[in-house]
């Protein structure tokens, strides 16, 4: 077949192809999280009850769930940025003294927070749209932890927190898109008081898989 012929068909494949959505100009997006926060550390820096001072307590959790609405704005370069509410849960499975486990270790961390976000989208040309992002922001982080019938921690408090995401865009129609994205998100290191008054170190981060709806206007 000559040669013009199958570029001319080449090229008339990809014309015919869906074009790409374009984020461009205002947008709001809603998504659902599913959670798996990292086991988390809680250093008593003033010991409590059977933890020593400067004892550790590990902890690990149950899958997780959140939810997330944003407000942002694209541009034809691919860039976009964006303000996002987040709220996130966690319960503690159990936990861990050195070596003793704290089998009746339960309760909860949760988040509220406000993130900026900036994203890149892929142009591929089809119905699929890649990206790339990061942000950073506040987050009120809440510890309610016990330790069988007795109350440890129950306390919050705000702190530095910043996320990485890589996603898949896929059009729905003209102005809407399904996104699916998997997040990290971690916080600088928290310091919360006991119920004894003591100061408790404590460090988060989690892996996320969100899904959620965009539409643009």
């Amino acid at each position: 077949m000559d040669r013009r012929i199958i570029a001319g068909i080449a090229v008339a494949s990809f014309a015919a192809a869906p074009a790409a959505m374009a984020i461009e100009g205002p947008y709001v997006s809603a998504k659902g999280i599913v959670s798996f926060a990292d086991d988390s550390d809680w250093t008593f820096l003033s010991g409590f009850g059977p933890v020593p001072v400067d004892g550790t307590v590990e902890s690990d959790y149950d899958t997780g769930y959140g939810v997330a609405l944003a407000i942002g704005r694209g541009t034809a370069s691919g860039f976009r940025v964006e303000g996002e509410v987040i709220y996130q849960t966690s319960d503690i499975d159990d936990g861990r003294l050195g070596a003793v486990e704290l089998d009746t270790l339960n309760g909860d961390v949760s988040q509220w927070g406000f993130m900026g976000n900036a994203y890149y989208d892929f142009n591929t040309g089809g119905s699929v749209m890649p990206y790339i992002g990061a942000g950073i922001g506040g987050v009120q982080l809440s510890a309610d932890v016990n330790l069988g019938d007795i109350d440890i921690i129950d306390d919050d408090a705000t702190v530095f927190a910043y996320q990485l995401t890589a996603g898949l865009g896929f059009e729905l129609s003209p102005n809407v898109m399904l996104t699916a994205a998997y997040r990290y998100q971690a916080t600088e290191d928290t310091e919360f008081t006991d119920e004894a008054g003591g100061d408790v170190e404590f460090d988060w981060a989690s892996h996320n898989l969100d899904i959620g709806l965009l539409f643009t206007f």
